[in-house]
């Protein structure tokens, strides 16, 4: 034990003795001694100082009196300048050439005037003042009130008068019947033999060859079209035939057509009578592509598009 003990404390000291060396040899590696260095910068300052100071003891020294003199001089040709008394100037003449003026124009003398005769207005002043009397002695009635009770219950029952009509609904023309009679009229002529009878016979076949005329009855109720609720013609389907072709319009694709489908757009005669009002309304509809109505002039597009031969017409049922 006393062994390890010796031997721990001989490789302390060793250390430590190495660690010392070691600390000596880094400080005199890298620390400088700048006290040489000071004392070399302070004999500087001083020789400096010094050469200094003898340059400026044996500067030479500056001869004023050329300067003096010339300020004498200066000064004397100042001083010899004559200023020379004012004198007095004699304004006699005009004076007296003024008091002639003066004297002149005093006596201009200015012709009288004749006398103007006044004029008497007193009898114009009495026919203004008469005329006025009459003028406010007029009596403007007053405007009566007409009664027109009785046209407006006249117009109320021509109004109900209207509305009573009852419009039959119109149905085919049967023209059978008479065909009939055309041809038991002719058989009888040509029976008889007066005159020609092709006349007859071709009117005959004109009247049969006509169809019966069909008069659309009127749309029921759930045939009417349905508009669209906040618009004035955007339909819920295509109630009128087949729609138009829609990307005739310039800036109008097949996509962009199928959204105007389903806001109801089908037609260009719908898109041709739209005001700014039904313009805000379909655009708020058309998601990311606001704007391109006004911007592509859709309305006047379909205008010319809708006058085409092609294009379905509008219908009277659409307000």
């Amino acid at each position: 034990m006393f062994y390890l003990l010796a031997k721990i404390l001989t490789l302390l000291i060793l250390a430590a003795l190495f660690g010392a060396w070691l600390a000596r040899w880094w400080l005199r590696r890298h620390d400088e001694d700048v006290t040489s260095e000071y004392a070399h910068l302070q004999e500087q300052w001083r020789d400096w100082r010094h050469s200094f100071e003898e340059r400026l003891a044996a500067r030479p020294d500056v001869d004023l009196e050329p300067l003096a003199a010339g300020l004498q001089r200066v000064d004397a040709s100042v001083r010899s300048i004559h200023i020379p008394e004012p004198v007095a100037t004699d304004l006699t003449p005009v004076h007296s050439r003024l008091e002639a003026l003066e004297r002149a124009v005093a006596g201009i003398r200015m012709p009288v005037m004749p006398t103007i005769p006044s004029v008497d207005l007193t009898p114009l002043q009495e026919r203004l003042d008469s005329v006025e009397r009459a003028v406010r002695a007029i009596e403007i009635p007053a405007p009566k009130e007409a009664d027109l009770s009785g046209v407006d219950q006249r117009l109320s029952a021509l109004e109900q008068a209207v509305r009573a009509i009852a419009i039959p609904p119109a149905t085919s023309v049967d023209l059978s019947a008479l065909t009939d009679r055309l041809d038991t009229l002719a058989a009888k002529l040509a029976a008889q033999a007066v005159g020609p009878v092709a006349p007859v016979v071709e009117q005959r076949a004109s009247l049969a060859a006509r169809e019966p005329v069909a008069v659309p009855e009127p749309m029921s109720a759930s045939e009417q079209p349905t508009v669209r609720a906040g618009s004035r013609n955007l339909l819920t389907r295509a109630h009128f035939g087949a729609p138009d072709d829609l990307k005739l319009i310039r800036g109008v694709k097949a996509g962009m057509e199928r959204m105007l489908h389903d806001i109801g757009v089908y037609y260009f005669w719908q898109i041709a009578e739209w005001n700014p009002d039904d313009v805000v309304h379909a655009d708020s509809q058309l998601v990311a592509f606001h704007g391109r109505i006004a911007r592509d002039g859709w309305v006047s597009q379909a205008g010319e598009l809708a006058a085409r031969e092609d294009a379905a017409r509008r219908p009277e049922v659409v307000a």
